[in-house]
């Protein structure tokens, strides 16, 4: 399951869109990119497992993952995954019938959580926050924010900014430079002796 999380904090996805998600809403570009066609999920209620479209009509949205997954993806999709078009890229466990739930998941999350020492609480909507915090930290804009999450709102967006306070460099060096003005650069002042 290295890739469920993978794809909850590098693509962003909700727990039921994630689960939900079959070998045809996985594409991969010329360019070496694997897309991710987020177009439904998957929710338990009253014991049933229901398909319906994301949250909002935004949820509906092609997720690009960073180049580096493409291995991994495609290692998921040879030993893990059918050869028909909608082969579950997530299997049930054995006690489970659709779906993987989210009780499941958690206790599979936690149990890693607490394998590599971490002791803090991280729950696994929080990787869904980290991808939207790296985005901001990286420069993304609100709107371009608010449609890889999938929200209907700016302001639902927002929730997901956890950004350290000041400027990084990576958004001071977007700062462009002061043209070539042709007037001396350096003025030496005279300053008073205490």
């Amino acid at each position: 399951l290295r890739l469920f999380a993978y794809v909850e904090a590098f693509g962003g996805l909700r727990f039921g869109e994630a689960v939900r998600l079959e070998r045809q809403d996985f594409e991969q570009s010329d360019d070496g990119h694997v897309t991710v066609n987020v177009t439904c999920q998957a929710q338990r209620i009253d014991g049933k497992w229901l398909i319906r479209p994301p949250k909002s009509s935004e949820g509906i949205r092609r997720v690009t993952l960073p180049e580096w997954l493409t291995p991994i993806v495609e290692d998921h999709l040879n030993r893990y995954v059918g050869v028909f078009p909608a082969s579950k890229i997530f299997e049930p466990a054995k006690r489970e019938t659709e779906y993987m739930s989210e009780s499941t998941w958690s206790h599979i999350w936690r149990r890693a959580v607490k394998a590599v020492g971490i002791t803090d609480t991280i729950r696994s909507h929080d990787l869904r926050h980290y991808f939207g915090s790296a985005l901001a930290d990286s420069g993304a804009g609100i709107r371009q924010l608010q449609n890889a999450l999938g929200h209907g709102t700016a302001r639902a967006s927002l929730g997901y900014l956890e950004s350290t306070h000041g400027l990084p460099s990576t958004l001071a060096d977007r700062l462009a430079a002061l043209p070539e003005l042709g007037i001396p650069t350096v003025v030496q002042l005279k300053v008073k002796a205490e």
